[in-house]
Order: C-alpha cells, then sequence, then structure tokens
C-alpha cells in the first residue's frame, strides 16, 4: 500500500488503515524502532 506523509503540527505523519491495525493487534500506543532504513511499528510490548 502507498500513502503520504503529512505535517502534523511540527512532525509528520502516516494515516494507518483500520483494518491494518487490527489485524496486527496495534491498540493506542506502539513500540517504533529502525531496523536499518526501515521503521518498524509493533504493538506495545506490556512487561
Amino acid at each position: 500500500m502507498r500513502t503520504r506523509i503529512r505535517k502534523i503540527g511540527n512532525s509528520r505523519g502516516i494515516l494507518i488503515p483500520s483494518a491494518f491495525l487490527t489485524e496486527c493487534g496495534i491498540g493506542d500506543q506502539v513500540d517504533i524502532c529502525m531496523d536499518g532504513h526501515s521503521l518498524l511499528i509493533k504493538p506495545e510490548m506490556l512487561s
């Protein structure tokens, strides 16, 4: 899927379709990290 990066205040962001979030088990918070030159977004890992 291709999408645009949008300006959100002083930051930038993307809209993620609800179906993607549901299938990945993502709720209100996520863990985000770099993997080479890619961003990896995962459901928040509770400790």
